[in-house]
């Protein structure tokens, strides 16, 4: 079951609205392993949301213990896919799971997550799928979307063998003293790169459209099986029976959409209805798209070479500042009224005035060179993306079949960069992060 050959990845940074990039990049291959790929959480007070646990209990086992704070260390896992995990493995509705941002699947990530009404006595000795929970604190409150300061990133960028290091020097020179344009990076838009499009349907007022679009897209990078399971979705699409059996012997893949065929079957009418029952997905289409107006603000900007503000009020924001800096993009994807399409969705959709820097600083911390590529390490502040960052430095390639070029063999990037090591989370999470790449696609 080979997927087909990666695109060139301009190819794909253009289909999210990002264009305008040096042609002349090298070459480099990202995520060969999850752990090539490590982000940890800075939290508001700058502390550091590590992959390795210290802890075997809870601080301050006297406090409040209404909320139990963990730090969600997790690989081969959407943070969504990782609640879902410990929702159904502790019994409780994820509702009573509070998290700060999104952290990427393929990689291995750690970051503060809150548990309301759950004791720590109820999770130790648990065993979650590509997840350890490590136990921090007890208090009250919860965690909320946003409430993060940042993420550290150590990642290992795998390279062709072309010497870079006299380009890359003065380039990153130039970024840490101007940054780089704040572009959302592709993690925004769905596996499928299907979420921009979805939301763009709903922007329109086309839920019809959107419920089509949810089911049938399919992404060069998937499967085969899986693009031809969406034909074969295609053929009898409406017959919402069928469709549900034929997606039903894949349910980790098709998991949102079993439930919104659910939804279908029960009445055909409700199609808004069926799209709530995925709330969490919901927004990310609709922030898709609004992403995808951004993206291609900025790459406009950066062809005309016209001053950019500081920062951008973001579209569907309240306000004419939220929509006459996109009119002409809304008038092209055919949105007239937006508020008015997105009523049936309030709930999930923040018309609250939002912005967006349009130019990041990265801190870097240290980049050294390996065997096998470069290894970064470095910070940025939240909402920002680290492929956004490695994107000006490297014509990007993720997914299979791996190009010829890609140097194999595991390196523990923390190490490299002397500040820590994957040893211990390695341990804990056992076949979830494997040394060989062959354990992961097979």
């Amino acid at each position: 079951m080979e997927r087909a050959s990666p695109k060139d990845s301009d190819i794909t940074l253009a289909q999210v609205g990002i264009t305008g990039l040096d042609a002349d990049r090298p070459r480099g291959y990202l995520r060969y392993l999850p752990q090539d790929f490590i982000v940890e959480e800075i939290r508001p007070d700058g502390t550091l949301c590590s992959i390795e646990p210290t802890r075997s209990v809870p601080d301050d086992l006297e406090d409040d213990q209404r909320t139990l704070y963990v730090n969600l260390i997790k690989t081969r896992a959407s943070t969504l896919a990782a609640i879902e995990s410990v929702s159904a493995s502790l019994g409780i509705p994820k509702e009573k799971i509070g998290y700060a941002g999104i952290k990427d699947g393929a990689a291995l990530t750690s970051q503060r997550i809150s548990l309301r009404d759950v004791l720590w006595k109820d999770i130790a000795g648990k065993r979650i799928p590509n997840v350890y929970l490590e136990p921090v604190a007890y208090g009250n409150g919860s965690v909320s979307i946003g409430e993060l300061g940042g993420n550290r990133f150590t990642i290992l960028v795998r390279t062709d063998g072309q010497e870079f290091a006299q380009r890359l020097k003065p380039l990153l020179e130039a970024y840490r003293e101007h940054g780089f344009l704040n572009y959302f990076g592709l993690q925004r838009f769905g596996l499928r790169l299907e979420g921009h499009r979805i939301g763009c349907l709903l922007a329109r007022g086309d839920t019809n459209g959107a419920i089509r679009e949810f089911f049938l897209h399919a992404s060069s990078d998937e499967l085969p099986l899986f693009r031809n399971l969406r034909e074969r979705l295609a053929s009898v699409y409406g017959d919402w029976r069928r469709m549900k059996e034929i997606m039903t012997p894949f349910p980790y893949t098709f998991s949102r959409e079993l439930v919104v065929v659910e939804k279908l079957i029960e009445d055909p009418k409700k199609t808004q209805n069926a799209l709530r029952s995925i709330k969490d997905a919901l927004r990310l289409y609709i922030r898709g798209y609004t992403s995808w107006v951004v993206n291609r603000t900025l790459s406009l900007h950066a062809r005309s070479g016209a001053p950019l503000p500081d920062e951008l009020v973001l579209p569907f924001s309240e306000g004419a500042e939220g929509e006459e800096p996109y009119r002409g993009f809304f008038q092209e994807d055919g949105v007239t009224d937006f508020r008015s399409a997105l009523q049936p969705f309030a709930s999930f959709v923040n018309f609250r005035r939002a912005t967006l820097r349009t130019r990041v600083v990265p801190v870097v911390h240290r980049v050294t060179k390996v065997d096998q590529g470069v290894v970064f390490d470095f910070s940025l502040g939240k909402g920002s993306y680290a492929t956004t960052f490695l994107m000006y430095l490297y014509r990007l390639y993720e997914g299979e079949p791996v190009p010829g070029w890609v140097r194999s063999g595991e390196v523990d990037g923390k190490c490299i960069v002397r500040s820590g090591s994957f040893d211990t989370v390695k341990a804990l999470l056992g076949e979830s992060l494997p040394e060989n790449r062959s354990r992961i696609v097979s």
